[in-house]
């Protein structure tokens, strides 16, 4: 058992065995509780490839099987719907997955007539975006996986292919189907255009429908509903009136000038994000890129408070389409380990400021270096991201957890309490932060079998004070203490 799997037992979760920081930890599109999407799989890194994307659960899961994946709307956001976390993902998927197709992962059970879609849709969205024009409607997109996709064929027998929807959505919509299928090739254009738009929109988990308007700009997202056509048309009803609201206020706006204009395109656009429109905001831009920057250029002097929120999001948005970049560099190089932390250099020099991206981006570098075993280099990187004062207290224990974990395999047991006197040191007046340092010296300790230095250590994590941590500690120091008295060696010969 690693060090930090004994540690995700107590108190503090294990930084080599969770989610990977940009993974969102399988929140997925949906609209409300009902609205299910397929999780998007974790990778441990013991068993992860040097290779950047976005991958989906790779379990083909029969119909009405599927473990319902979160909405989109339970994800931490502020009040203007904009999330905490980057929606880009930097994962290391195993190489199979990069493979367009793999027929193991196909489930038997499923019907194919099931999977395909009835009536007028098209795969090709450049041609959507005409013919919407054309013809004055909207377009809905469903990005799936045709063929392994429990919910995304349940979506599809039971809503897509009944002729009430057929009837109601060609007049409405120009249908576009974005499939991921695992059994069979798509043509590499279509691969490609429909990878892009996954990043685009932020994608996660399938089925996820998008809703968008003639010239692409989306406007609502949802999943999978239960009920039937009917329900489902009335649903989609409720979110093109998104679309109205957003283009009253865009109206109001041309009438409006200054910051009253900047104001009125920032209520238009905060219509699109709300929790029960469940548009991810990171697909807002490029999307509305032209209207926000006109929004920072309108509020010159920040007396509106607009240019620093909107001049975030357009930085934040800047990175994203960096990350996707990335992600799209890694499946072509993620063999050259060299190249490939060449190039993450590149990003981190043009990110400097962006502290949050940052963080991500020395968390992936750290994954590839373990992922191949390269521990020296690990270190030396590790430890210049200790040395750095505006790292974050919760960064700082993920990096000293991944630290630990090597150190104490190979026994270096000296070298890790230096870690822990340092992290002591680094932090001061954060009552969480140094309760878990303690808990990770008690660990420590125990790995070694020094029974009183580890309950000495458990001792001084309570007299931090940090009352909301109790009833952790106690859970911590039974099973720590279970340990001790076990005759079982807490390491084996090899340090694992």
């Amino acid at each position: 058992m690693s060090f930090s799997s004994w540690l995700s037992r107590g108190l503090i979760a294990s930084a080599m065995s969770g989610c990977m920081l940009l993974a969102g930890c399988g929140e997925n599109s949906g609209t409300d509780a009902n609205a299910k999407a397929e999780t998007v799989k974790e990778v441990p890194v013991e068993a992860a490839a040097p290779a950047l994307e976005v991958a989906s659960n790779d379990s083909a899961m029969p119909e009405g099987d599927a473990k319902p994946a979160k909405a989109r709307g339970s994800q931490k956001k502020d009040a203007d719907g904009v999330g905490d976390d980057i929606i880009s993902k930097l994962e290391l998927p195993s190489p199979a997955s990069r493979n367009a197709v793999n027929s193991d992962d196909t489930d038997p059970s499923i019907n194919p007539a099931d999977a395909v879609h009835r009536g007028p849709w098209t795969s090709d969205m450049a041609a959507a975006k005409k013919q919407a024009k054309a013809e004055g409607k909207d377009i809905l997109m469903d990005f799936t996986g045709s063929d392994w996709c429990g919910y995304c064929i349940e979506l599809n027998k039971t809503v897509f292919s009944k002729d009430e929807f057929l009837k109601y959505a060609p007049k409405k919509f120009v249908l576009v189907e974005l499939d991921f299928p695992k059994g069979f090739r798509l043509d590499p254009q279509i691969q490609q255009q429909n990878q892009a738009l996954q990043s685009a929109f932020g994608i996660e988990g399938f089925p996820s429908i998008v809703l968008a308007d003639a010239d692409g700009r989306p406007y609502a997202q949802t999943g999978f509903q239960p009920g039937g056509p009917a329900k489902y048309i009335a649903h989609l009803e409720e979110l093109r009136a998104t679309k109205t609201a957003r283009d009253a206020k865009f109206k109001a706006a041309d009438g409006a000038k200054g910051v009253n204009r900047a104001k009125l395109l920032a209520e238009g656009l905060a219509l699109l994000t709300g929790r029960d429109k469940q548009l991810s905001p990171e697909a807002l831009l490029p999307a509305y890129a032209t209207l926000a920057n006109e929004i920072v250029a309108l509020d010159a002097d920040g007396s509106a408070g607009l240019k620093k929120d909107w001049g975030d999001r357009i930085k934040h948005a800047g990175f994203v389409a960096r990350i996707n970049k990335l992600n799209e560099f890694a499946r072509e190089n993620y063999e050259n380990v060299p190249v490939m932390l060449t190039e993450i250099g590149r990003v981190e020099a043009e990110f400097k400021d962006y502290g949050a991206g940052l963080a991500q981006l020395r968390n992936f570098k750290f994954r590839i270096l373990l992922t191949n075993k390269m521990f020296p280099e690990f270190h030396k990187a590790s430890d210049a991201a200790l040395a750095m004062t505006s790292l974050s207290a919760e960064e700082r224990l993920e990096i000293m957890g991944l630290k630990l974990s090597i150190l104490v395999r190979d026994r270096q047991f000296a070298d890790a309490e230096k870690v822990l006197a340092g992290g002591l040191a680094a932090v001061k007046d954060d009552k969480a932060y140094t309760t878990q340092v303690h808990l990770f010296r008690a660990r420590l300790a125990a790995v070694q079998k020094k029974a009183p230095e580890a309950k000495a250590a458990i001792k001084q994590a309570r007299a931090t004070g940090a009352e909301d941590l109790k009833e952790a500690i106690d859970q911590f120091e039974k099973d720590l203490l279970a340990e001790l008295d076990n005759d079982a060696p807490l390491l084996n010969p090899k340090g694992n």
